[in-house]
């Protein structure tokens, strides 16, 4: 059965999330070493859609904030109409698509863009982490072609 949301998009923007939502399930887990204090460094929804507006240029990364400031957290932006959030705050299950056309849906005040430089993004590691995700993903979908 399709859903109410895909009824608001064209053919094109389902297929698209749809390999979105293939690559996430396919994911494996991704070994980025340990940290200065030997504990395992976990992926995260900031390295993951960095990652992902990388290998799609048609998606837009967001950093900001999840329905309240304090919770920092990034996400994705398709055609400005639609929220892609891959790694879902406090979620089980993802990724999700929202509508984000329609004044009165809560979309836009769950996820608050934030021109703030978080800094988990100017950790001197960052930009390896996110390329070897990167190189992981464009492994699963080249595995899936």
């Amino acid at each position: 059965m399709k859903t109410y949301m895909e009824s608001l998009m064209t053919p094109e923007e389902v297929a698209f999330f749809r390999v979105i939502e293939r690559l996430m399930h396919e994911m494996p887990e991704v070994d980025l070493g340990l940290n200065h204090q030997g504990h395992k460094i976990s992926v995260s929804c900031h390295m993951v859609c960095h990652a992902l507006a990388q290998l799609f240029p048609q998606l837009e990364c967001q950093d900001g904030y999840f329905a309240r400031k304090g919770i920092e957290h990034s996400w994705l932006t398709l055609n400005r109409d639609f929220i892609i959030d891959p790694y879902p705050v406090a979620i089980m299950g993802g990724p999700i698509m929202a509508d984000c056309r329609y004044i009165g849906l809560p979309w836009q005040n769950l996820y608050i863009p934030s021109r703030e430089r978080f800094p988990c993004l100017d950790a001197p590691n960052f930009p390896k982490h996110v390329e070897k995700i990167t190189n992981v993903m464009q492994s699963v979908l080249q595995a899936a072609a």
